[in-house]
């Protein structure tokens, strides 16, 4: 028997190997404290894991339960008085966020949200909350109900939310090992009395869905939970053939997309999506994108969530972000250059103020303009007989661009100001324009 299981409980011995095994490596943790059982044996571990001067416990009070919340709360005060922890009680308003509409989803934001904040301000590496197998299996089935993929079947053990990263050490432990373990240890503990309101969705699947899945196997929420385990361990191996094929510099085009196998093309959609400032893609919204892919006609283009676009253009897939203008490659055209940016979807350029994620690329031009400068200019197509003056001599764009091979000179734009040439992506800027500290970026080809 390993040293470090031998002599203890179920609980300890599971939330031992899942620190094992997802590699859960803290000092100093922040305990969300509900006072329930999960989060009260999950309080009672870790201190015996790190020491009480190691462990801070943070109640979060929604404002939704009345008295009965401020009840909690105090037991979980006393509890930590009692055990010598550092508490911290954080009260927050949910229905002055978001009135009756989406309670759970507004509730969990504004608690990880004061989870996280407590974290920085104790000097914690990490943020431990108490979900249990149990929770695993509710969340796998919630996830399934919904549209998800194999990344949404169960809760991640590990993950980071704005640079602190949150551990799940229960989540190979059953409720049975729970409510054994507080036994074991003497320990109390509150229950919420809307745990058992069915309204909320996830208490519907725990008090309906799960007991008649038992009934069809005893086992049903163990395997589940066993089974999001499993499916994590191949959404990693999947992820990382996305993650190399997405640094092609041909991954955009059409042809190679199709020959993907689809396990991954739908990862590398998500990806680039994702990239683009979309929100998490439903399944409905990846085989739509699928769709675009299968017919490659240049021109089509679906909205998606988060307001990016997933578009054809030359034989490419490319996903932009909202608001930008759009022109055509056909005919002439010349655009004021707003800050939501200038978007050619047959060209294949970007104009935008916005710095992109790694400007070192080759595929990126950047300028630097005085602000006023910036902010007045005009974007245009290149034309017969542009010149301007630059580097001490004035040449035509035609002359400077000799050595650019000849499919990529009609692809830039000029940029103007005030009816003169300021800029062409590649060279130096004008030399009537003096330095400045507004940077305009020209992105070539945008994935």
């Amino acid at each position: 028997m390993n040293k470090a299981f031998r002599g203890a409980t179920a609980l300890e011995k599971k939330a031992k190997l899942a620190t094992q095994k997802f590699g859960m490596e803290y000092r100093r943790v922040v305990v969300g404290f509900s006072g329930g059982a999960d989060s009260t044996a999950l309080l009672r571990f870790m201190t015996e894991t790190l020491g009480a001067d190691n462990v801070v416990a943070v109640h979060v009070n929604h404002g939704l339960r009345g008295a009965d919340a401020d009840a909690d709360e105090k037991f979980c005060r006393e509890f930590c008085e009692k055990e010598n922890i550092k508490f911290i009680a954080v009260h927050i308003d949910v229905r002055a966020e978001c009135g009756d509409a989406a309670i759970e989803e507004t509730a969990r934001k504004m608690r990880y949200a004061a989870l996280i904040k407590a974290a920085r301000d104790e000097g914690a590496d990490a943020i431990a909350l108490a979900h249990t197998s149990g929770d695993n299996a509710e969340t796998a089935l919630f996830n399934m109900s919904r549209g998800c993929g194999i990344s949404g079947l169960g809760i991640p053990p590990v993950r980071e939310e704005d640079g602190i990263k949150i551990i799940r050490p229960l989540i190979l432990a059953s409720r049975g090992d729970v409510l054994k373990y507080l036994d074991e240890k003497g320990l109390s503990f509150v229950t919420d009395k809307t745990n058992f309101d069915v309204k909320y969705t996830r208490n519907f699947i725990r008090q309906n869905i799960v007991p008649c899945l038992e009934k069809v196997n005893s086992q049903a929420q163990k395997n589940i939970s066993s089974l999001s385990e499993r499916a994590r361990v191949d959404e990693d191996f999947i992820d990382g053939f996305a993650r190399e094929y997405i640094s092609r510099a041909d991954a955009t085009e059409i042809k190679n997309l199709r020959a993907l196998h689809s396990a991954v093309r739908c990862r590398v959609i998500m990806k680039a999506a994702h990239a683009a400032g979309a929100a998490t893609l439903s399944l409905v919204h990846i085989e739509a994108v699928e769709e675009l892919i299968s017919s490659g006609k240049s021109g089509d283009a679906i909205s998606l969530p988060g307001g990016a676009e997933a578009l054809v253009a030359d034989g490419k897939l490319r996903f932009v972000k909202g608001g930008a203008a759009r022109v055509k490659a056909d005919g002439e055209y010349s655009l004021a250059l707003t800050p939501c940016g200038i978007e050619n979807i047959d060209l294949g350029y970007r104009v935008s103020f916005e710095k992109p994620e790694s400007d070192k690329s080759a595929r990126v031009y950047r300028v630097t303009l005085p602000s006023e400068i910036a902010s007045a200019l005009t974007v245009r197509d290149r034309r017969a007989g542009d010149k301007y003056h630059a580097s001490g001599m004035t040449k035509t764009i035609k002359k400077l661009t000799t050595n650019v091979p000849f499919d990529a000179r009609g692809r830039r734009p000029v940029l103007e100001y005030g009816g003169e040439i300021v800029w062409y992506p590649g060279f130096p800027k004008s030399d009537k324009i003096a330095g400045g500290d507004t940077a305009v970026y020209y992105i070539e080809k945008i994935f």
